[in-house]
C-alpha cells in the first residue's frame, strides 16, 4: 500500500469538522387519533451555549465547551408534546433550560 495515500487518509480524517454536539427536535402530532412523531436532527460542532425557540418556548443549551469535559459531546433531544409543553433531554455532564415566552 502507498504510504503517500495513508497519509492523505489520515490527514483527511483529522481535518473533518467534529461534531461533538447534536439536537434532536422531535414534535408530536396526533390527527384524528393517529398519534405520529416528526424529528430533525442536526450535528453541532462544540459550543458554549445556545438558545433556541420552539413552539414559543426558549431554550437554553450548555453545550460540550460549558461541560468542562468537550470530548465527551452532548446531545441534546427537544420534544414538543401534544399539549404543547416543550421539554428538553441532554447526557451528562450536559444540561439545559426551557420556559415558555
Amino acid at each position: 500500500m502507498n504510504i503517500k495515500y495513508i497519509a492523505a487518509v489520515v490527514i483527511s480524517l483529522t481535518a473533518s469538522p467534529a461534531f461533538a454536539d447534536s439536537l434532536h427536535v422531535n414534535t408530536d402530532t396526533n390527527l384524528d387519533g393517529n398519534s405520529w412523531n416528526v424529528s430533525n436532527y442536526l450535528p453541532l460542532a462544540p459550543f458554549e451555549t445556545m438558545t433556541i425557540e420552539v413552539a414559543g418556548s426558549m431554550c437554553t443549551l450548555n453545550g460540550s465547551f460549558s461541560s468542562g469535559n468537550p470530548a465527551a459531546g452532548c446531545n441534546f433531544t427537544t420534544t414538543v408534546g401534544v399539549d404543547g409543553v416543550v421539554t428538553t433531554t441532554q447526557n451528562s455532564p450536559c444540561s439545559s433550560s426551557c420556559s415558555a415566552e
